[in-house]
C-alpha cells in the first residue's frame, strides 16, 4: 500500500496507525506472559521452555517500547496537547532504561559486536533485570496493568494519544485498518 504521508492528515493517519500497532504489540507482549503462567499452573512446561517463553514475551514488549522512540522522533509534532507531557515522560523512561540499546544488542543480534562472541543468556537476563529493576511485575504493570488509567501506563498513553490524534484529524476507525 502506498504511503499516506503526502499531506498533514495523511501523516496523522500514518502516526495513528503506527500507535495502534505499537499498542497491540505491548498489550500482546505483556498479556502473553499471563497466559503462559496460567497454562503452566501445574508446572507442565519444562523450565527451559518456560524461560524461553518469558524471554520472548519480554523481548516483544521491549521491542514495542523501543519502537516508540522512532514514533516519537518522527511524529512528536502531531502528538495532541493533552498527551505531550505523558509521551515525553514515557520517552525519557524508555531512554533512561536503555531499551533501544537492548533491541539493538539482544533482540536483533546473536553475536556481540563489542566482543565478537555469541551473546549468552546470563548477559541477556542481567540486561533485562537492569531494565525491569527490582520488580519485574511492577515494570510489566507500568506497561499494561489492564486498568490502564491515563497517564499511568504505557498502554493508556498510547491509547489516549491514538484516540486524540484520530479525533483531532477526523480519522475514522474504518481508516485505521491497513492491509
Amino acid at each position: 500500500m502506498a504511503t499516506t504521508a503526502q499531506n498533514g492528515r495523511g501523516r496523522a493517519l500514518d502516526a495513528a496507525r503506527l500507535l495502534d500497532r505499537l499498542l497491540i504489540d505491548v498489550v500482546v507482549g505483556t498479556r502473553i506472559l499471563d497466559i503462559f503462567e496460567s497454562q503452566n499452573s501445574k508446572n507442565t512446561i519444562q523450565p527451559v521452555v518456560f524461560d524461553g517463553m518469558r524471554r520472548m514475551s519480554h523481548s516483544h514488549t521491549l521491542l514495542g517500547l523501543s519502537k516508540f522512540i522512532e514514533f516519537y522522533k518522527t511524529y512528536h509534532d502531531l502528538i495532541p496537547p493533552a498527551c505531550r507531557t505523558p509521551c515525553k515522560n514515557m520517552m525519557k523512561i524508555i531512554e533512561s532504561k536503555k531499551i533501544y540499546d537492548f533491541r539493538s544488542k539482544y533482540v536483533a543480534h546473536v553475536i556481540d559486536e563489542d566482543t565478537g562472541r555469541p551473546l549468552n543468556l546470563n548477559e541477556l537476563e542481567d540486561y533485562i533485570g537492569a531494565i525491569f529493576g527490582q520488580d519485574e511485575t511492577s515494570f510489566i504493570r507500568w506497561v499494561n496493568d489492564q486498568k490502564n488509567i491515563f497517564p499511568t501506563t504505557v498502554v493508556s498513553v498510547l491509547e489516549k494519544t491514538r484516540d486524540e490524534m484520530m479525533r483531532e484529524n477526523g480519522i475514522s476507525k474504518g481508516e485505521m485498518s491497513q492491509r
